[in-house]
């Protein structure tokens, strides 16, 4: 549900608001080891696009041996925003992820990315790798398993297990 802000943008503000100890909300970043993860919020409008800017700004500052971004839709133009018939638009998401080049960005929203033949579960950008899980009917959900120290990934699905390295 999203709701609207005072200039008419729809956010989800409940996201916002979510903090427990394996919740972390829109806005946010924490560390695990020495990775620093940056939870993007959905935006809609020119107010929460530049608040979601200064955020990955100021996180690029940090101090960081691996840099994740949680981000909800794919970077525009790129295998893991195919629809099925065309590269889902989020051209601001392309464009941060050229200028600031995190290790790794974990995306959404383009579900069937994946299963689709000119889709993919994973893309590069520079020298960042960009994933798409999707989704998938059944008891047991896509994945992907990141090994920082063999330096790969695995995608997990119905369809089977794929693996990319770095």
């Amino acid at each position: 549900i999203q709701q609207a802000r005072g200039n008419s943008e729809r956010t989800a503000v409940w996201m916002e608001n979510l903090n427990g100890p394996n919740l972390k909300p829109d806005y946010q970043s924490y560390r695990h080891g020495d990775a620093l993860f940056t939870v993007c919020p959905w935006w809609d409008g020119p107010e929460t696009r530049e608040k979601a800017k200064r955020q990955l700004q100021e996180d690029a500052a940090k101090s960081k041996a691996t840099w994740m971004w949680l981000h909800h839709n794919p970077p525009s133009g790129t295998p893991v925003a195919w629809t099925g018939t065309e590269a889902a638009e989020d051209a601001e998401a392309l464009e941060w992820i050229r200028h600031f080049q995190p290790d790794f960005v974990f995306t959404g929203h383009i579900h069937n990315a994946p299963f689709y033949a000119k889709g993919s579960w994973h893309s590069r950008i520079g020298k960042s790798l960009i994933f798409n899980a999707g989704k998938q009917p059944g008891p047991e959900p896509t994945r992907i398993v990141l090994d920082l120290g063999e330096r790969h990934a695995n995608w997990h699905s119905a369809k089977g297990s794929e693996r990319v390295s770095w």
